[in-house]
């Protein structure tokens, strides 16, 4: 998505409605999702030299502990049906055997920030509050990914090709779609689609037949009947 909307291609577009499962509802608004890396590093050795040698894993853990802390601060806050980071700290990777002292922890945390919220300042945020648990130690910081909120800009202008649907109200959704990419590129956006998220990457996944028949009919009414003729065959 970010090569196309880099490229020609996305020269002169205004409006895009992204195909994820909505139950055939239009999504306006959506989290956020942002993950990162933080690295402890020392020269390891022999278990029997622990007192003197640095302690990754050790360091990993209270810069965990600190940023399970700062999301849970955020839990009031945000707008309504959207309160809190969802700040997940994921893994700590590190050490071979019992008796080794590792060279290097790695803590993989994410959060997924609410509509309108700065996805770059509350990575800084972030790292600013590992860093300080693991003094005086260091830690190498690196963001895996920022991938900003949705909030529809101008859901009203939607209604010319989804007018139906939109006098049913509109949706927020807890999951990321790549809609979000399109309004800082200047393309306002609507998630919309069948199926239901409930059912997304479990066993047994499917889609409702009427949901199928209800989006194909919505996209050939926006698209126009573009099936060849008998005449054109």
């Amino acid at each position: 998505m970010r090569e196309f909307l880099a490229s020609e291609r996305a020269d002169g577009l205004t409006h895009a409605i992204v195909c994820e499962p909505t139950d055939c509802r239009i999504g306006v608004r959506h989290r956020g999702i942002a993950a990162a890396t933080a690295t402890a590093q020392s020269s390891g050795g022999h278990s029997s030299r622990a007192d003197d040698l640095g302690a990754p894993v050790v360091v990993a853990a209270r810069a965990a502990v600190a940023l399970h802390a700062w999301g849970q601060r955020y839990r009031s806050r945000g707008p309504a049906g959207y309160e809190g980071l969802c700040v997940n700290v994921a893994a700590i990777d590190g050490g071979v055997a019992f008796n080794v002292v590792p060279s290097r922890a790695v803590l993989t945390v994410s959060f997924r920030p609410w509509p309108g919220g700065d996805v770059v300042a509350l990575l800084d945020e972030a790292k600013t509050e590992a860093c300080a648990a693991a003094a005086p130690d260091s830690l190498a910081w690196e963001v895996s990914f920022a991938n900003p909120p949705l909030a529809t800009r101008d859901v009203a202008q939607f209604a010319r090709w989804l007018p139906s649907l939109l006098r049913g109200g509109t949706v927020d959704l807890q999951f990321w779609t790549e809609a979000a990419l399109l309004p800082p590129a200047g393309i306002d956006a609507v998630v919309f689609g069948p199926g239901s998220i409930a059912q997304a990457h479990a066993p047994d996944e499917y889609v409702e037949l009427a949901q199928l028949i209800e989006a194909h009919d919505t996209f050939v009414e926006i698209l126009g009947d573009r099936s060849p003729r008998e005449s054109d065959k």
